[in-house]
Order: structure tokens, then sequence, then C-alpha cells
């Protein structure tokens, strides 16, 4: 009951198309084109299309999600994010650290960033702390390593913006209802 209040929170980009042709992509309209092309710092990548922020549970189930523009930087849908949500403590790597977004958040709704920290901050977390935080944190990564393995979640073959959002809500209706199904039938299973 204790991690009740925890989410862990991260993003994913979700290509419309290559990055080269972007500029040409009728799915997005022309006066919002810009916005689209984002960075993906992890995977070392361009890509034009969507960025899923997601916090998920201890245990993996997605608690809720949102699409933004490639180009958005993490920090920037936590608002939207966690609209109507109240004292939660949300785990996020390195593109969520700042002190303006942590007091807003708590300020706003009693959420307790925690941030890893980033290798020349003034202030690091102890060694203890950011690898808990580190360890944790691999958990929204596995779900999101799951929609990609098993639901291509990152090219979902959408010919509109639309057509992306309803592939982006299937794909992750699927993993909702296949983590319940892993919960009601491994009991079964171990028996």
């Amino acid at each position: 009951a204790e991690t009740e209040n925890l989410r862990i929170v991260d993003s994913a980009p979700i290509s419309i198309c290559t990055y080269t042709r972007g500029g040409r992509c009728q799915s997005i309209p022309l006066e919002w084109r810009d916005e689209w092309f984002g960075v993906c710092t992890s995977k070392k990548a361009k890509f034009f299309g969507a960025r899923c922020h997601m916090t998920t549970t201890l245990d993996q189930m997605i608690d809720t999600w949102l699409l933004a523009p490639g180009s958005y930087d993490d920090r920037k849908p936590m608002a939207a994010l966690l609209e109507n949500r109240h004292g939660l403590s949300i785990i996020g790597d390195k593109g969520y650290v700042s002190e303006d977004l942590a007091a807003r958040l708590w300020e706003d709704d009693q959420h307790l960033l925690l941030a890893l920290k980033k290798d020349n901050q003034k202030e690091p977390w102890p060694d203890g702390i950011q690898r808990i935080l580190g360890y944790l944190r691999h958990r929204v990564e596995t779900a999101f390593s799951v929609l990609e393995s098993v639901f291509d979640f990152e090219r979902p073959k959408s010919r509109s913006l639309a057509g992306l959002i309803s592939r982006t809500t299937t794909k992750i209706l699927a993993y909702t209802i296949s983590f319940f199904l892993a919960e009601i039938l491994t009991p079964e299973l171990s028996n």
C-alpha cells in the first residue's frame, strides 16, 4: 500500500514516416509540421512523429498516457499527463531534471518529482538512491519494450493523425488486456 502513489514516467518516439520525408508528410497539417520533428537521444536517432508520454505503476501497468509532437521536451507535457491527479511520487530519468518543474508539480498538486540526477549536477543523489531510482525506472522501459516488441508500437503505419491516435490507443489497450490476462492466468498456471 505504501507504493500505491508511486509512478514511473518516460516517453518513447512513434514514427509517422522517415525523418527525411517528414517535410512532405500529409498526415500532419503543414502549419504544425515543424513540431513533429524530434530527437530520441537514447537511440541516437531523429524521427518524424509523436512522442508517447506515460506513467506506469511499479508492476508495469500503464496508468496514464498522452501523445505529444516529437519535438516536445519530456518535461513539457507533464502537467497534462498528471491532470486531475494528486499526491503522486514520480520517478523519471535525467530528461525530467528541472527545479522549476518539480516546484510547479508540488505547488499545483503535491506531486514529488524524483528525477535521476545528471553526473555534473551540484547536488547529486547519494549513490544508493540514484541506483534504486534507476532500478525502478527500468520498469517503465520494460513496458515500452513490450509495447514495441509485441505490438510494434513505434511504427504504427498509420496514414493520418486520426489513424496514429487510434492505432496507438489500440496497442495500449491490447497491452492493458494482456496485462490483466497475465494477472488472472498466472496463479492458475503455477498450481
